[in-house]
């Protein structure tokens, strides 16, 4: 036993230590370098798997191996390129891209911007992809687009084949295992709970998914067609045809080159009659910083909010790159914008889909505070920005969508898994003992009572007529107008903007030129800064091991921070094992 207490006594001196040491590699590490390029180079951007929106995920994902891409990291390094003599051309490697359409435009924007940088002198762009998806790859191609020329690697392939969508349908399976959704939507468009209660699409989900589809595909083959100078119904044409081989793929002129990537800086160095380095999305970043706000110097708040909407006061981003939009969190990056005297407006950037409406009331009311104070806020809408997401824009200034965004979606859906006749197939009888006649509302192991029942739509109704007002209010239109775009249906940009759900149609570039004029700030170069500043590594770390800290900086020490996470750790397990599971069901405003 004395070994055993040595042994551990020793092994957290050394988790100490490692920590520690760690704590000072990264602030060393982490300090600002600024080298300039000296020479001709090639910006390389490598786009592989999911892109999460802000540029101020934590570090500390990094420093485990997980932190995923940022939008806004590859938008900046594009666009000061673009500004930047000494970077002659920009490659996009598009190996592993997995992006959404609205990502994807934000992105074919900007390489437009850079292509468009010097008109005596033009920029080169160049795509490459070992293969545009083995099997479907329409969106990775799609970006490919936006380049002169597109790259393919010979046994690879261009997966140019459409745009699908599916979903399973559970409830043959849940019949069988005798457990019964009860569940409530408003209005017939959302389709959130389907899966639990259908065999198959309802014709409202199925024509409002079509019409979805079909807008993205159009948008897809007029900018194809558009980059490879062929008609949109060339395209289509080729999308039916499609997926392609790689000599296919070169007769059909969909890639100008057959090649390997290692070819890629030879030919540009032969283009340009130079030798030509490359140079990395994150090191380019790091040698030419962002415009950066003087004291006094009039700037745009920049705000994120992605992921699922929920009440906790939780980091928008977790130190290991989970996404959610806490309203307490947002709320206070609000509040710290409002407070600085040298913010001029605030973007709000969107990428969810929706949650909590209590949640999404917390944020909207935010908002409205903001521009109380005389802030003017504009929403710049991402690839989805639905439901709950929809309920935090409504009140804004002016709303930009992409015309690939997914919004809409006004509607509300709520319910639970009844489990009783599962477990007594089994010989498992649950009982209770309450007070109060809707105490086992949400209950599991029973049906709604006729009373729980009503109290659950008087709910879901309250919820929705609160949402069309909101609306309604926000986007100036009557509730009759309101209610016939709403019912739970989902649009893609272009649609809503046809309909009066979005001002504008376009990117954050957007976003923050309409901020400007809404500030008067407008023929000018308006730095932009991310609210909340982001915590520093060591910061994160602590607030990981202190997570009900309240401000920005966390000033305890490492050593007590590490012994109450670890002695946390051992209580938390010990209270799981003994509380169960928690089945506490909250009304959803997610997107169908």
């Amino acid at each position: 036993m004395k070994k055993f207490f040595v042994g551990l006594l020793a092994a957290i001196g050394a988790f100490t230590l490692l920590i520690t040491v760690g704590i000072f590699v990264i602030i060393s590490l982490s300090g600002p370098r600024v080298h300039p390029l000296q020479q001709p180079t090639i910006l390389t951007i490598e786009i592989s798997g999911p892109l999460v929106e802000n540029d101020h995920v934590a570090e500390l994902a990094s420093l485990l191996g997980g932190k995923p891409m940022a939008l806004k990291d590859i938008v900046d390094a594009i666009d000061q390129a673009a500004k930047d003599t000494n970077v002659v051309a920009l490659v996009l490697r598009l190996d592993h891209a997995k992006i959404g359409l609205a990502q994807a435009q934000e992105i074919r924007d900007a390489v437009k911007r850079f292509r468009k940088a010097n008109t005596e002198n033009p920029k080169l762009t160049i795509a490459f992809a070992d293969s545009y998806g083995e099997a479907s790859g329409t969106i990775p191609y799609y970006l490919a687009t936006a380049c002169q020329e597109i790259w393919l690697q010979p046994m690879g392939s261009v997966g140019l084949t459409g745009l699908y969508a599916e979903s399973p349908f559970a409830r043959e399976a849940l019949d069988s295992l005798k457990l019964k959704p009860q569940v409530e939507g408003r209005r017939e468009y959302k389709s959130l709970t389907e899966s639990l209660t259908e065999t198959d699409f309802t014709p409202a989900s199925r024509e409002a998914l079509k019409v979805v589809l079909e807008s993205f595909m159009q948008q897809i083959s007029k900018d194809i067609g558009k980059s490879r100078k062929l008609a949109s119904e060339q395209v289509r044409a080729l999308v039916d045809k499609g997926p392609f081989l790689t000599q296919e793929a070169f007769d059909s002129g969909l890639v100008d080159k057959l090649g390997y990537f290692d070819e890629v800086p030879q030919w540009l160095s032969k283009r340009t009659d130079q030798k030509l380095p490359m140079i990395s999305t994150g090191k380019y970043l790091r040698r030419t910083p962002l415009l950066q706000a003087k004291p006094g110097q009039a700037k745009i708040a920049l705000i994120y909010g992605e992921g699922n909407i929920h009440r906790d006061r939780s980091h928008r981003v977790d130190p290991f790159g989970n996404l959610a939009m806490g309203a307490r969190e947002m709320s206070y990056a609000f509040k710290k914008a409002v407070e600085d005297p040298d913010v001029a407006a605030i973007v709000l950037r969107i990428n969810s889909g929706g949650g909590s409406p209590v949640a999404s009331e917390s944020i909207a009311r935010a908002v409205t505070k903001a521009q109380s104070a005389g802030l003017p806020v504009i929403v710049s809408m991402s690839d989805m920005t639905a439901s709950g997401g929809y309920w935090i824009a409504a009140f804004a200034d002016k709303i930009v969508a992409h015309p690939g965004t997914l919004t809409g979606s006004i509607g509300v859906a709520a319910g639970k898994m009844v489990t009783g006749d599962f477990w007594a197939h089994w010989g498992i009888n649950w009982k209770n003992v309450h007070v109060g006649e809707n105490a086992g509302m949400w209950s599991s192991s029973e049906q709604f009572s006729q009373r729980g029942w009503q109290r659950l739509n008087a709910s879901l109704d309250a919820i929705y007529d609160a949402f069309l007002e909101r609306v309604a209010r926000g986007r100036n239109m009557s509730l009759g107008k309101a209610e016939s775009v709403a019912k739970g249906r989902i649009w893609s940009g272009s649609d809503a903007l046809k309909l009066g759900l979005v001002d504008q149609l376009g990117g954050m570039q957007v976003a923050i030129e309409l901020a400007k004029q809404e500030a008067k700030l407008v023929d000018i170069e308006v730095p932009v800064e991310v609210f909340p500043h982001p915590l520093t590594v060591p910061q994160q770390i602590l607030k990981l091991l202190n997570p009900d800290e309240n401000d920005e900086t966390v000033s305890v020490g490492i050593m007590p921070q590490i012994m109450a996470s670890i002695m946390r750790s051992v209580i938390a397990a010990k209270n799981w094992v003994l509380s169960g599971n928690d089945r506490t069901v909250e009304v959803d405003l997610a997107v169908s």
